[in-house]
Formats: C-alpha cells, structure tokens, sequence
C-alpha cells in the first residue's frame, strides 16, 4: 500500500465520508499518534474499514488549501496498524484503497461535470 493524494474539487468536501459510506465502506473518526505530524487543526483523519481490511485518510480542512493554489481540496491515504499487520494484510489494504479511490475519482468527475 502507497501513500496516495487525490486532489477533488473543494465543492466535495462535505461529501467525501458520505460517498465512501455509500460504496459499502465502513467510515470513522480515528486519531493515530504517528500521522499527528502531517496534521493541522481542522484536519479529519478517518478510518475506513471492509472486513479485516482497513486505511487510514486524511482530510484537510476546508480553508486549509490557500486559494492562490485553487478551489481545491484532497485526501491522504495511510496505512494502518503495525507493522505485523501492515504485512498481513497488505493485498487487502490495497485492494481497499483502489475501491476508495474509485469512489472518489467518480465524485470528482460528477462535480466536474457539473462545473462544466
């Protein structure tokens, strides 16, 4: 599993956790001590789970991305657990992350249609 940045329009903000949820993906509010570096104030970290696989993603908050750079915002993937469990369970971890990422590659799509 790689950490991975998908960059969404700032419009799918509020809809990110909803739609993760809707694709059949357990969503919740998670603190782990070794990403607190990465963190600002404001900033969601959340554990997404289905069955015995599970990653951690990282939320900016909402005015976090100066608007200089764009109407932007994105999420962060992480592993998670221990190393053990990292090794474990890492194809599943992944497969995990790709389902996730789809799900938010078609929320981006969706909201760029409508941009457009």
């Amino acid at each position: 599993m790689r950490n991975e940045l998908i960059v969404l329009p700032k419009r799918a903000h509020p809809l990110i956790a909803e739609r993760i949820r809707a694709g059949g993906i357990e969503v919740s509010p998670f603190e782990d001590q070794r990403i607190r570096r990465y963190r600002r104030p404001g900033d969601s970290l959340f554990l997404c789970r289905r069955g015995e696989a599970a990653v951690e993603l990282l939320v900016p908050a909402e005015e976090e991305i100066p608007r200089q750079i764009g109407d932007f915002t994105g999420v962060i993937f992480f592993p998670h657990g221990g190393f053990f469990r990292r090794f474990k369970n890492s194809g599943i971890d992944a497969q995990l992350q790709e389902s996730i990422a789809f799900v938010l590659y078609e929320l981006k799509g969706e909201i760029s249609h409508e941009d457009a």
